[in-house]
């Protein structure tokens, strides 16, 4: 979909989850986790009588984005304000071929309540909560820990184990050289 100048189209916001900065979050369920509370209520507020919650993960088409472990991390402050690190869980049907907002679970920090494109301007916290877990998950699970951290181990052993003349040296070495 055409998405520039869409930023806070809800359109915009569930097609992030698959071609954002940060796809890798995004993971199909089958059964919603009973600490979040997100179904058929909330499916009947955004899809109305088309359709079942039930019936959506029975098939295969419900998504969810898990940043829940972000609960409990300490944050730090700026310039003598504390930081903002909402530990949300976003989910997503997918219907009529694209993927769809369903609801944000707002964590404990943010009252432990589920939000829809029915709810206006908590609608609008629950997707920057979302944008902002995602960010999060993006930087200290998917760059560093998945990037960095493992290639740290990749460099170490290419250059203690390879000739710098080896194929695979010269291959890699530049990749690895800061």
């Amino acid at each position: 979909p055409t998405v520039g100048g869409k930023w806070q189209d809800d359109r915009t916001f569930a097609w992030q989850r698959i071609a954002g900065v940060n796809p890798m979050t995004l993971t199909r369920i089958t059964e919603m986790p009973k600490e979040i509370g997100i179904g058929q209520s909330e499916y009947a507020r955004v899809f109305g009588t088309d359709g079942s919650f039930d019936a959506a993960l029975a098939e295969g088409r419900v998504f969810a984005c898990d940043y829940t472990f972000l609960d409990g991390v300490p944050t730090g402050k700026t310039f003598g304000n504390p930081k903002w690190l909402p530990a949300v869980y976003a989910t997503f049907v997918a219907k009529d071929g694209e993927l769809q907002p369903l609801a944000v679970h707002l964590g404990k920090r943010l009252g432990s309540r589920n939000v829809t494109p029915k709810d206006g301007e908590l609608w609008k916290i629950g997707k920057l909560a979302t944008h902002i877990g995602d960010a999060n998950h993006h930087e200290t699970v998917s760059h560093l820990g998945r990037t960095h951290l493992v290639m740290e181990a990749v460099a170490l052993a290419l250059k203690r184990q390879l000739s710098s003349r080896h194929p695979l040296h010269r291959l890699l070495w530049p990749h690895c050289e800061f």
